[in-house]
């Protein structure tokens, strides 16, 4: 991925140099790139495997009100006295709002059925 990362910085810089040489067009693109750079280096911080893998999975409006979604470890028990919850560093509850996504990564270069 680093190599992708250097050619759209190369391609930014070039934008750039346009830009100040006059051709306000070329804004938009610039920022397209930077926008694309940013994306792949938090891919690339966060170690993610090729897109084939993952599956994003957006949360859904039950339109039930105000809610979130609560992250739980079931503990591999139907017993929700036995579930923990999924924290932050700070010890607060981690939750979700209708429209974040989830992401399911699969392990074997396939998508999960």
């Amino acid at each position: 991925m680093e190599y992708a990362i250097e050619y759209l910085k190369k391609e930014r810089e070039t934008l750039l140099a346009l830009i100040k040489a006059g051709e306000r067009d070329k804004v938009d693109k610039k920022v397209e790139i930077e926008h694309a750079i940013s994306w792949l280096q938090k891919l690339q911080e966060l170690q993610f495997p090729d897109a084939q893998r993952c599956e994003f999975i957006r949360l859904p409006d039950t339109e039930r009100g105000f809610f979130s979604y609560r992250i739980m470890n079931d503990c591999e028990s139907e017993d929700r006295d036995d579930w923990i919850e999924l924290k932050d560093d700070n010890g607060q509850p981690i939750s979700l709002l209708f429209g974040d996504f989830l992401i399911e990564i699969s392990s074997k270069g396939q998508k999960r059925s």
